[in-house]
Order: C-alpha cells, then sequence, then structure tokens
C-alpha cells in the first residue's frame, strides 16, 4: 500500500520515487532477513544478521583473510604480511568480520590472534539455504538423515 501511494499520489519526481521505493525495499527486505534468521537458530547462540554475513563475504580481501584464519590462530602482523595490504585495512577487515560474528580473536601479551569461527559461518550458510533455497536445502536435509 506505501508503494502504491509513492508510484500514485506522492508529489516527487521519477527518480526520487524510485530511489524512495527502492530504500523501502532495502528496509524490508533487512528486517525479514533478521527476523527470519532469528526464527530458524535454536540453537540457544547468538543469532548471526545475513546482512553482515553478506557485508563480510562482499569484499575479496576479507575473503583473503578468512582463508588464512581458517583452521589456525593467525596475528594481525601475519594478516599483513601475507596479504600485502596495510595494518590499518587488515584491522578494518577484522572488526568488520568480528562484527559479523566471523571470526574469534583472543591476546596474548601485545598481539591478538585470529581464527576463523567456522561455526558461525555454517550457520548462516545454512540460513542462507533455508531462505533463498527451500527445496535443495530440505533436499539436502533429507539426504543426510537417510545416511
Amino acid at each position: 500500500m506505501i508503494v502504491y501511494f509513492i508510484q500514485k499520489k506522492a508529489l516527487l519526481t521519477t527518480s526520487s520515487k524510485r530511489s524512495v521505493i527502492h530504500g523501502l525495499y532495502a528496509l524490508v527486505s533487512s528486517i525479514f532477513i533478521d527476523y527470519n534468521v532469528s526464527m530458524i537458530n535454536h540453537s540457544g547462540t547468538p543469532d548471526h544478521n545475513l546482512s553482515g554475513f553478506g557485508k563480510a563475504l562482499s569484499d575479496p580481501s576479507r575473503q583473503q583473510i578468512m582463508e588464512l584464519c581458517c583452521c589456525r590462530w593467525i596475528n594481525v602482523r601475519e594478516l599483513v604480511d601475507l596479504t600485502g595490504l596495510a595494518q590499518s585495512t587488515v584491522s578494518h577487515h577484522l572488526a568488520v568480520l568480528c562484527e559479523a560474528g566471523l571470526v574469534h580473536q583472543r591476546q596474548d601479551g601485545k598481539k591478538m590472534f585470529y581464527t576463523l569461527n567456522q561455526q558461525a559461518i555454517y550457520r548462516c550458510c545454512q540460513a542462507s539455504a533455508t531462505l533463498f533455497a527451500p527445496e535443495a536445502a530440505s533436499q539436502v536435509e533429507n539426504h543426510v538423515s537417510e545416511e
């Protein structure tokens, strides 16, 4: 109803109407995703926001950092050396990954170490599949339960 009003009745230019409608769709999508993820996650752990997960995965440098953090603890200096990125850039990417809950961190003396939170990644992938590919997710669940 709001979209209809904006399209037909609002005294806005066509491009302004499109911008407002696009913003509304983005807001509704974000609310829908966050609500559905909270409904899916019954494990008692904090819910993981799929939009934060998507943001974390959207940058090739963050993907590289995630790969380097997989299955081991690694410090910022090592990440800087292996990626060739500036320390401030690596720190920024790690902050995004931490905010999304995709890496664990621990301090050892003055150094901060990071490792990939594989359980969070699995839960976000599973939630994405349940929301956006429910038939495929159902087939996988049925196949796994048959084994």
